[in-house]
Parts: structure tokens; C-alpha cells; sequence
């Protein structure tokens, strides 16, 4: 009997783990098919790990940042301004009042002091490096809660970085 109890518990707990994680793919690509797009200002990081992958850490401008996260929650939202181009920059502490036009609220995390809104890294398939080196913007979506998703990255023109096709093998 006993077995049988155990057997059922570790079924239930795996269905359940199953379930959770299928739900989570299936937010992500909600938000990456009908998220908002806003793009992010980088800082020059180093760009590779060699026991990692090729990726490029990520440090974002201040411009997207509150001046001081004092007094910020450890984990809240904010309200970034949108320009022309999507680029996100810090317009205020979110207070819970209405977005005006090209507002949109932002999930933040605080991280040894600074505000982090999303992944700290871009993962870019091997031979492709050249292609991020030019990068200026994360190209993020957004969800309506403020989830965001590093999508891709974007050069200066405001475009998204697509390496050669020979870089990619195909």
C-alpha cells in the first residue's frame, strides 16, 4: 500500500512540475508573438564565456534606469517613455495612476543596487559575434503586465542585428 501511496505522490508531483513549466513556455511565447516591442539603450560589456557559449552580457544606459533606486521595492514596476523608435527611457516610479501615450509599465528587479528589467545576457549561435559587436539596443518584448523578453538585439539604425547566412551554416 505503501508503495503504491508513494508511487501516486511522485506521479501527481510530476504532472504538476509538467504542467507549470508548460504553462511558463506558453506565457513566453504569448508575449513574444503579441508582447509591445521597446528597445533598451546598451553600455559596452564583455561580450563571450568561453565554458558558457557564445553570449554577450548586457549592461543597459542609465537613461532606462531611475536616477537613484533609493526607496524602490526590491521588486516593483516603472514606467518607461517611449520615443519614435521604441526606445525605452525612465519616466517615473509607477504610482499606479493611467500610462499616458507611449508610457508602458515595466516589471524591475533591484541587483546590488541597480535596477535590472530583464535578462542579463544574449545567447548568439557560434561564428556570430561580429554581427552583436555593433549592438546599441535590446529588443525586448513586452507583456500587459510588464513581463519583458529579450528578443534580439538592434544596431544604431534602430534595426534588428541578423547575421550572414554562410555565419549561420545554412
Amino acid at each position: 500500500m505503501f508503495k503504491i501511496l508513494r508511487t501516486v505522490v511522485v506521479l501527481v508531483a510530476l504532472a504538476v512540475s509538467l504542467y507549470k513549466f508548460n504553462t511558463g513556455i506558453a506565457a513566453m511565447n504569448r508575449v513574444k508573438q503579441g508582447g509591445q516591442t521597446v528597445l533598451l539603450q546598451l553600455r559596452p560589456v564583455d561580450p563571450r564565456a568561453l565554458m558558457l557559449g557564445d553570449y554577450m552580457t548586457l549592461g543597459y544606459d542609465r537613461a532606462a534606469f531611475p536616477k537613484s533606486s533609493e526607496g524602490l521595492d526590491a521588486q516593483g514596476t516603472v514606467i518607461l517613455k517611449l520615443d519614435a523608435n521604441n526606445v525605452g527611457t525612465f519616466a517615473r516610479r509607477d504610482d499606479g495612476a493611467a500610462l499616458m501615450d507611449g508610457e508602458i509599465r515595466v516589471k524591475y528587479a533591484l541587483k546590488a543596487g541597480d535596477v535590472n528589467f530583464g535578462s542579463a545576457r544574449f545567447y548568439f549561435q557560434e561564428g556570430t559575434a561580429k554581427t552583436y559587436e555593433v549592438a546599441k539596443y535590446g529588443v525586448f518584448k513586452v507583456s500587459s503586465a510588464g513581463h519583458m523578453i529579450l528578443i534580439d538585439m538592434a544596431g544604431e539604425d534602430f534595426k534588428v542585428l541578423v547575421p550572414p547566412r554562410d555565419a549561420q551554416g545554412r
